[in-house]
């Protein structure tokens, strides 16, 4: 079979390989993106919880147990 009669592929094919690099190109700008509005929004939350577990300590009502245990139960 003589190579220089192999035609370039058409279709699906033929427009990944024209186009692919652009395609991935733009598919990595928006996954990075995408990983910093979830980064960003993973930190408030935490930010959030922190807050929450921290009023507590400033005399506000704590979210803890409404029971409080005797440690002198568990000490030998």
């Amino acid at each position: 079979m003589d190579p220089t009669t192999v035609a370039a592929p058409t279709g699906l094919v033929g427009w990944i390989m024209a186009n692919g690099q652009i395609v991935a190109f733009i598919g990595q700008l928006l996954f990075w993106l995408v990983m910093a509005v979830a980064s960003i929004w993973a930190a408030a939350v935490f930010h959030r919880y922190v807050n929450f577990m921290m009023r507590g300590a400033k005399g506000e009502q704590a979210p803890v147990a409404e029971k409080a245990v005797s440690v002198e139960e568990f000490v030998d």
